[in-house]
């Protein structure tokens, strides 16, 4: 690939014009990437050039395997849900308002009229006569790259542009989503992605590189199969058909997919049927969509969509101007600063590879800093978390490496819901620096984003929000970001049970600070927001910090009894409450906060520690074993998947269009123990988990189910205590032969979609005893905590993982760069399903109780319910292993 030496680092292109984000950067072609500065990485950096490193991504994914993102893409319950869930959200616009309105260029640059000449006629005429879809292909480019040609001349930036053909090459072996056609910046560093290990005959052909994508294009032959409906006169937007629906979901994935691998504010796509075509912008709260139009018989609208997004500047593309990609200069002082701890050199080394860069690239950007004087600067790359959902907050974690420091951080990207009454998270920290909370994560910058290359410092915001109507609209979403000085490790990466209890209660210190101290309720208590802090300054640290991060579904104690700012219930799926599942409208309260911990506990019990159901092959995590040898172990363990899916993921969709679950968790809170039992664990972590369900018991014997029904639910009658499994069922979409649940699959996941305002007091009861204060729960971890030190040795015992591979688990989470796949399971925020009910829906059909159950209050209810409970446990007798404390 030849090098355009010509064009420096991020060229300013006028005097005025602010580096582009399609800037070149840390090396722009293979000779630049010589041996004169070489990138360091750890192990030493090969011999061999980027063109050899590159030979793997075609074997290795460039994201994780089964635990990736894209596992979660492959499912057809997960597309299902996401295309359900988008399916309000669409706006119909007139194809002149939609120009005028989003494919704008600035009056000050003269726009020469285009003219249709005879080569492009020709192109349209192929498309029209085109056999297959494939056909269409090779004419549409050539086109747009005719109209492009005629557009460069005219860019004030110099910005070049390509159309590629990317239907046979997805970015990896493991990725196969893949558009039809892509348009490209024609810069080296694009090239280099795009054109890696591209053999075909076909002039066009290009591998999809998200990174690098400027707009996606889907085309179809079969009018059948179209997203969208193109006929005259028109009988609506969306093709309400099977097919349809799955096109529907096609063209969310390519939105997502970009939002996530890129930092764009929002993202146009174009939709082709035969010579009809439809626009399409995506941003964090819908899609607003074109009328179609005849381009054989008006060529105009469709060219002159090309003509201008060839001309616009890359912030009416889409693009976050606030983050612009690195120098190689830049690049090369921060992948030769040394760092001393050994895991912090294993994350740098894997985002600076070079290899990494190519479908990662590094970028720069700035916060301001929490104190309100100055900036800081900081750089990312590879995202370490990320939500594969379109709308909502869209959470993206990074590692950052901060300029001029030895050390790393932790940068947090998202969309924040815009009203008076959410508090801002950066808010929150400030709240609970002021009142000495411990063992929270430390808020040093961040704020709203501003286009940088706006005038008048334009905040990031949502459009489609102010065109969608009645129940479905969404507030407005602002891009935020929150840089953390902590630079963290996940709670996985715990060593023994020792550091399992130690890190956990270390978060809960910081619960029971933010409680009593500043008088904040965290609601999202799961294993992705409890991490631990190991020292960089030293090679190695047995010393680790539990911390507790994301506030941003927090609310203040008194917000608890007044109105509710959102509707529904906030959390993460696999660790909520029974309660808050059962009873979707119920407000979140200490008591739930407090069982998820203990949902954290034996979720990682289960997941990492011998128990009855693991299986003999499994050895200690120290011991090597390929993930092949590993998923061959946990691939036919339905036993423990059908657990796991059924303790953390299960639910029901009702009527109402409200997911409930809780049902297992409910089942084993009334019999005090889990419905399973260690075979070989820390006598210390054995006693932490049976003296959890000894607190469960007692909270839930106390219960006032009666009450609970009559306030959040609109059935007649008391509440069903779920006596069978008949009773309660499966959602038949996730559910395959096997009866489990995907987790990709489960319900409401990540996607907070709506946040709404609901007025009027809402009174909540004092929680019950057992978990009524952080008293008895830190009791219990400090009497673990005790026995821990008090033994003499303590042996290893965390186990390779169980559930890697686990069938119909799906952990949606890239790798470290240890190769250890993160989890990160189903965030769940207010959605527009509680308001239905609010409003007077009514939930899913529930068989009864008589008026002896506990939601009347009789104690023949209560113990009809725990036999039922016990019978509905794993089918054999329950003999639990735990020692019980007297």
């Amino acid at each position: 690939m030849s090098s355009q030496s010509s064009i420096p680092d991020n060229p300013p292109l006028s005097p005025s014009a602010p580096p582009s984000p399609h800037g070149l950067s840390i090396a722009d072609s293979d000779a630049e990437r010589g041996s004169a500065n070489p990138l360091p990485t750890t192990p030493p950096r090969s011999s061999h050039n980027s063109e050899d490193i590159l030979k793997n991504v075609g074997r290795t994914p460039l994201q994780a395997k089964v635990s990736s993102h894209q596992q979660t893409f492959k499912s057809v319950a997960f597309l299902k849900k996401a295309q359900t869930e988008m399916a309000p959200h669409y706006y119909e616009m007139e194809y002149d308002t939609f120009m005028s309105s989003f494919v704008n260029v600035d009056a000050s640059v003269n726009i020469p009229s285009l003219s249709i000449n005879e080569e492009m006629r020709s192109s349209i005429t192929k498309v029209k006569g085109a056999s297959s879809e494939l056909s269409m292909y090779a004419p549409l480019c050539e086109v747009f790259n005719e109209v492009v040609g005629l557009a460069c001349p005219h860019n004030v930036r110099g910005q070049k542009y390509t159309f590629k053909d990317t239907s046979s090459h997805p970015e990896s072996s493991h990725d196969d989503i893949k558009p039809d056609l892509a348009m490209y910046p024609d810069i080296d560093q694009a090239k280099q992605a795009f054109s890696y290990n591209v053999h075909s005959l076909k002039e066009h052909a290009a591998r999809t590189a998200w990174a690098w994508m400027t707009m996606p294009i889907e085309v179809k032959h079969d009018v059948n199969c179209t997203a969208f409906y193109f006929d005259s006169p028109s009988t609506g937007l969306l093709r309400d058909t099977e097919l349809g629906k799955e096109s529907q979901a096609q063209i969310i994935k390519y939105a997502t997919q970009i939002m996530i691998r890129q930092h764009r504010t929002f993202v146009f796509i174009l939709y082709i049927f035969e010579t009809k075509a439809r626009l399409t912008r995506w941003d964090r709260t819908g899609c607003i969509v074109s009328e179609h139009f005849d381009f054989e018989a008006e060529p105009e609208k469709l060219l002159n969509f090309i003509y201008r997004l060839a001309l616009m500047p890359d912030r009416e593309l889409g693009y976050d101007t606030s983050a612009t990609l690195a120098t190689r200069e830049e690049v090369r002082l921060v992948s030769e600063i040394r760092r001393p701890n050994g895991y912090a050199r294993k994350c740098a080394a894997e985002i600076l590879a070079p290899h990494t860069q190519v479908f990662y690239p590094i970028y720069k950007i700035t916060c301001a800093n929490i104190n309100g004087e100055g900036e800081g600067v900081y750089y990312i790359g590879k995202h370490r978390t990320a939500t594969y959902s379109l709308m909502g907050r869209a959470t993206k974690g990074y590692i950052m490496f901060v300029q001029g420091s030895h050390l790393l951080g932790f940068l947090k990207d998202y969309w924040r819901p815009v009203s008076a009454r959410i508090p801002q998270e950066l808010d929150i920290y400030r709240k609970l620096k002021e009142a000495e909370v411990r063992r929270v994560a430390t808020a040093i910058g961040g704020g709203d984003v501003v286009s940088d290359d706006s005038d008048d410092s334009e905040h990031q915001v949502t459009i489609t929000n102010k065109f969608l109507q009645g129940d479905v609209a969404p507030l407005e979403r602002e891009h935020c970001r929150i840089a953390l000085k902590e630079f963290a490790r996940p709670l996985e990466d715990y060593e023994d049970s020792k550091g399992l209890i130690t890190i956990v209660s270390h978060a809960l210190e910081g619960h029971d600070d933010a409680w009593n101290k500043a008088k904040i309720l965290h609601r999202d208590i799961s294993v992705n927001n409890i991490m631990f802090v190991v020292s960089q300054d030293e090679e190695t640290t047995r010393e680790m910090n539990g911390i507790l991060i994301d506030w941003d579904l927090c609310k203040e104690r008194d917000e608890l009894n007044n109105n509710r700012t959102q509707n529904g219930r906030s959390g993460t799926w696999a660790f909520m409450s029974a309660l808050s599942l059962l009873y979707p409208l119920k407000p979140n309260d200490l008591a739930d906060d407090l069982e998820s911990f203990i949902h954290v506990i034996t979720y990682y019990s289960l997941r990492f520690h011998r128990h009855n159901m693991t299986r003999s092959a499994i050895k200690l995590a120290s011991e090597p074993i390929s993930e092949g040898g590993l998923a061959a172990i946990n691939g036919p363990h339905k036993e423990l998947g059908t657990h796991v899916s059924n303790f953390y993921l299960d639910y029901v969709e009702g009527e109402d269009g409200l997911n409930r679950g809780g049902k297992h968790k409910h089942d084993s809170a009334l019999l005090g123990r889990p419905g399973w039992w260690f075979t070989d664990a820390s006598p210390a972590l054995n006693y932490l988990v049976t003296s959890f369900y000894i607190l469960l018991k007692k909270h839930y014997e106390q219960v006032d189910f009666a009450s609970l029904w009559k306030r959040y639910s609109t059935l007649p009658g008391p509440p069903d205590q779920i006596s069978s499994e008949q009773d309660y069922g499966s959602n038949s979409s996730a559910v395959d032969g096997s009866g489990l649940v995907s987790l990709a699959e489960a319900p409401k996941w990540h996607t907070d979609e709506l946040d709404v305002i609901i007025d009027g007091p809402e009174q909540m009861n004092e929680p019950p005893k057992g978990l009524n204060s952080h008293q008895e729960i830190m009791a219990v971890f400090k009497e673990a905590i005790r026995r821990l030190n008090n033994e003499k040795k303590h042996k290893p015992d965390k186990t390779q993982d169980q559930f890697y591979r686990l069938p119909e688990l799906f952990v949606a989470a890239p790798p470290g760069p240890t190769g250890v796949h993160r989890s990160s399971l189903l965030k769940t925020e207010p959605t527009a399903d509680a308001a239905a009910t609010a409003s007077g829906a009514h939930p899913m059909s529930l068989k009864r109780d008589t008026p002896d159950s506990p939601a009347a209050g009789g104690q023949e209810g209560a113990k009809k319910s725990r036999t039922n409970a016990e019978k509905r446990q794993t089918g054999q007798e329950v003999v639990n292993g735990c020692e019980v404390p007297g």
